[in-house]
C-alpha cells in the first residue's frame, strides 16, 4: 500500500463535479480510478504514462476507469500526489502540449 498523501486540487474537484453532472462518468468511476492508483499506480488498467513536461518533471496521466480512455486525469507526484486535471482527452492533449 502506498504511504503517500493525496491532494485533489479545487480545479480538479470542480471539473469532476461538472463532468459528473453532464453524465460523462460517475463519482464511483473516479473513486475507483483514484483507489486503484493509490493501491497500484502501475496497474495496466490505468493506462498510465509519464508526461514530458519542462515545468513539472513528475507529471503523469491516467485514464478514468470505464470511459474507454476518453477521460484523463493529470497528476503530479511530488511529496504529495496532486491531482490537477480531469477531463476529456482532447482538452488533456492541449494542456500537455503547452507544458
Amino acid at each position: 500500500m502506498n504511504d503517500k498523501q493525496f491532494n485533489l486540487s479545487s480545479i480538479f474537484e470542480k471539473q469532476r463535479d461538472t463532468l459528473i453532472i453532464q453524465g460523462a462518468f460517475t463519482l464511483k468511476q473516479v473513486e475507483d480510478t483514484l483507489s486503484l492508483y493509490k493501491q497500484d499506480k502501475k496497474s495496466s488498467n490505468l493506462h498510465g504514462h509519464k508526461i514530458v513536461c519542462k515545468k513539472d518533471k513528475k507529471r503523469y496521466s491516467i485514464a478514468v476507469q470505464g470511459t474507454n480512455q476518453e477521460y484523463k486525469i493529470l497528476l503530479s507526484e511530488q511529496e504529495i500526489v496532486h491531482f490537477i486535471f480531469i477531463g476529456h482527452h482532447k482538452k488533456y492533449d492541449r494542456l500537455t502540449k503547452r507544458c
